[in-house]
């Protein structure tokens, strides 16, 4: 549970602690409207996925670590796999990539990416019961304010990888979710067009 003060001004600087994101909390220090606008943005859910699909989106999202990013490498895509953190209202993913690497360059000319987030447990029972959902959005890369909040969701996440997104030579990047398919029992597809 989120607890804010009552009464919150618009450049007071809080330290806030409480936010049971998987039993996790978090601290961070930003202006207490800043915070309070984040959290909203966390805990409110895509309106435009029906309510029988948000919890297996939702579930897909906070169970699996990893997602394979595919980039537009010229004359083909590229994919790779990456850490990843994603916002519960599943608006924006975070990962994190030096900046010495192919995906880094061919984002630099095409920040169009699609992700693939899925359970399976490469057993013959994931034909009926894994879900994967694929991602399709634009990635950019986070720097001042937005760079601090968009590390602490991504180190809520990925606690073991603060070393390396130290580094300078590391960019954390955001991209903002469009489009979600989701495929439930190998064959049904679902559509979801995220609105601004």
């Amino acid at each position: 549970m989120v607890n804010l003060p009552k009464v919150i001004k618009r450049h007071q600087v809080i330290t806030l602690t409480g936010i049971d994101f998987e039993h996790n909390v978090i601290t961070c220090k930003l202006g207490a409207q800043r915070i309070k606008n984040i959290l909203e943005r966390k805990t409110t859910p895509c309106m435009n996925i029906p309510a029988e699909h948000l919890p297996i989106l939702q579930q897909l999202c906070r169970s699996q670590p990893l997602a394979a990013l595919a980039t537009d490498a010229g004359s083909h895509p590229y994919v790779s796999l990456v850490a990843v953190a994603v916002t519960n209202d599943l608006r924006c993913l975070y990962f994190a990539t030096p900046r010495a690497t192919r995906k880094w360059a061919n984002l630099a000319r095409n920040p169009q990416v699609s992700l693939l987030l899925d359970n399976r447990s490469n057993q013959v029972s994931d034909f009926r019961r894994a879900a994967a959902a694929t991602l399709l959005g634009t990635a950019r890369e986070m720097t001042g304010l937005a760079r601090e909040e968009g590390l602490k969701i991504y180190l809520l996440r990925h606690p073991h990888l603060a070393d390396f997104t130290a580094s300078p030579s590391c960019a954390l990047l955001r991209v903002q979710i469009e489009h979600i398919f989701l495929v439930t029992r190998f064959q049904n597809v679902m559509e979801f067009h995220l609105t601004p």
